[in-house]
């Protein structure tokens, strides 16, 4: 099973302090895949141990057109079938692609929920 994790930044927080336990503990049937969508030296660490890492640097919620091609690309190319996503913007870049692709989607919220109307 491959999974994909989308994260907001790639430097450590206490979300990338969660997946790591996840990772540590999945089965040898499930291959982790992480999409960041800023650089950091979290991400690096995630390669050097040889995970597959994707950044879409600079995504914005008003490019939906590049943002689900982008995804969809990745989905498709790795074969994903369950994405997990972290915040409500994370969700909300990742989630178009994963249904039309028919994924899986997981939103994990780490935190409390902003008062912002969109979320």
């Amino acid at each position: 099973m491959n999974v994909l994790y989308a994260i907001t930044h790639g430097e450590m927080g206490g979300v990338h302090r969660f997946l790591e336990s996840v990772f540590a503990n999945h089965s040898a049937d499930v291959r982790p895949v992480v999409l960041s969508f800023r650089e950091g030296a979290w991400l690096d660490e995630l390669r050097r141990a040889g995970m597959k890492v994707y950044c879409i640097d600079g995504a914005r919620i008003r490019q939906p057109v590049r943002l689900f091609r982008e995804v969809r690309s990745i989905i498709e190319r790795e074969k994903i079938e369950i994405v997990h996503s972290s915040y409500a913007w994370c969700h909300t870049m990742v989630t178009p692609a994963a249904r039309w692709s028919g994924c899986r989607s997981i939103w994990f919220h780490h935190g409390p929920i902003s008062d912002r109307r969109w979320q």
